[in-house]
């Protein structure tokens, strides 16, 4: 659609985006907005989303980097989801007061798919590698 060309590791990743987008999209032109966040790290973290982020939101944000990554377990959406649910529950949250902050600092946006799945697509390495970055970014 932009005539960019992509790494088969990008490739990849949206061919297992892809289904999860496409209903939410009306244009290959919103199919490419909504998954350029995959191939772009730096574009997250120039979103106007982080704005959107208080003090509240921020703090519930480090506080699950650092939980994530001190816990080790099968990086798919199924345990990811699990984990971010007993997270919940263990801090008293909602899922959407961990979910947006989790959108925001991994995607650069407030919706999105499955916040699981896309954690699940980016792999272990680049998720945790965007958490530590955009934490850092709206601590300040």
């Amino acid at each position: 659609h932009k005539g960019i060309s992509l790494s088969e590791d990008s490739l990849k990743k949206l061919r297992q985006y892809l289904p999860l987008v496409v209903e939410r999209c009306n244009s290959l032109g919103e199919i490419f907005d909504a998954s350029s966040f995959l191939f772009d790290a730096d574009e997250v973290t120039n979103k106007k989303s982080f704005a959107l982020l208080d003090d509240k939101s921020r703090k519930i944000l480090a506080d699950f980097v650092l939980a994530i990554k001190s816990t080790s377990f099968t990086w798919n959406s199924k345990f990811l989801s699990e984990f971010i649910n007993n997270h919940c529950e263990e801090n008293n949250l909602k899922f959407r007061d961990i979910g947006i902050p989790l959108r925001i600092a991994i995607t650069g946006s407030i919706s999105s798919p499955s916040i699981a799945h896309i954690m699940e697509i980016l792999g272990k390495h680049q998720t945790l590698d965007r958490l530590k970055i955009n934490a850092d970014l709206i601590k300040n």
